[in-house]
């Protein structure tokens, strides 16, 4: 690894740091060191390093916002990948526009309703950057990101640069992505104009609203934890199963939204995770209802 860090330096690919803390990176706060952190300073920057990292075999692996991760205490020998810089957005003919992946969700979202454009509002009140939208077809309110996107550059296992137009295997929270060794590099959108006398940002000051009167906004959080079974809402079998309130030491089930794992304070990982598996334990005991986690959870077993 020692080699990647001269890489960066000797060629003034970006911004690499040492033993950096996931508490610093992830909105939960939790979480214990990484190796490496790398944000390279430009596309071009990354497409060079990440030939490197894939071709010596050096383990990496790419946060934006860290508003969906759950890390374990553990100190990993890997590198960080993190698009900061890599934010570029372009506005094309026809509604279209193209989106690098370390762009932050939420500006785009108002930057395209601004534009006259209807379908993004659900973008803007996701705390994530676009390259994590991508990976996990993010949702909101009914409109998920595989709704709009019409194309996706990736680097492949290899390194190589790949463009994919059909293909993405769009589910609810699934992509293609999840299913193959790549980092997502940008997106290409495509959102229709508004009907005349609509003003597209009023629907974000709606959902806006929402979301202040039914989430933990002021509390750390990585968002919903579970994704919902067909015809139930995973809050409601929460509820049901009476752990609205209840903790494990630090971590804590939201009082506002029971969909909601919250840290208090300190909550170590061991903590929250024995919460999430014991929620999931009772779900399938009482309920027969597989609750199925939509954090992405990052530990030495896997």
């Amino acid at each position: 690894m020692k080699g990647f860090r001269e890489l960066v330096t000797d060629f003034s690919l970006g911004k690499i740091s040492e033993n950096v803390s996931f508490q610093h990176l992830t909105s939960l706060k939790i979480g214990g060191v990484a190796r490496y952190l790398y944000e390279p300073d430009s596309l071009d920057s990354l497409m060079i390093a990440y030939k490197y990292l894939k071709s010596h075999q050096i383990p990496t692996y790419v946060i934006g916002n860290g508003t969906n991760l759950l890390v374990s205490d553990d100190h990993f020998d890997l590198v960080l990948i993190k698009l900061t810089k890599c934010n570029g957005f372009k506005p094309l003919l026809g509604g279209e526009f193209m989106v690098e992946a370390g762009c932050q969700s939420a500006t785009v979202g108002r930057i395209i309703a601004k534009l006259g454009f209807s379908g993004s509002a659900f973008m803007a009140i996701i705390p994530g950057t676009i390259g994590g939208l991508i990976y996990m077809n993010s949702g909101a309110y009914k409109k998920e990101t595989g709704d709009f996107l019409y194309q996706c550059d990736y680097l492949d296992g290899l390194g190589n640069l790949v463009s994919l137009t059909d293909g993405f295997n769009f589910s609810y929270r699934h992509s293609i992505f999840q299913e193959i060794d790549c980092l997502i590099i940008r997106g290409y959108f495509r959102f229709p104009l508004a009907p005349k006398g609509e003003d597209p940002y009023q629907t974000i000051i709606r959902y806006k609203e929402l979301k202040r009167n039914t989430q933990p906004l002021n509390e750390k959080n990585a968002g919903s934890v579970f994704r919902n079974p067909a015809n139930i809402h995973a809050w409601e079998i929460i509820d049901s199963l009476g752990y609205r309130g209840f903790s494990i030491g630090d971590a804590g089930v939201s009082m506002k939204h029971a969909n909601f794992l919250v840290n208090k304070g300190n909550a170590t990982f061991e903590e929250m995770y024995r919460l999430v598996k014991l929620i999931q334990t009772d779900a399938k005991k009482y309920f027969n209802i597989d609750l199925k986690c939509e954090w992405k959870i990052l530990n030495k077993e896997g």
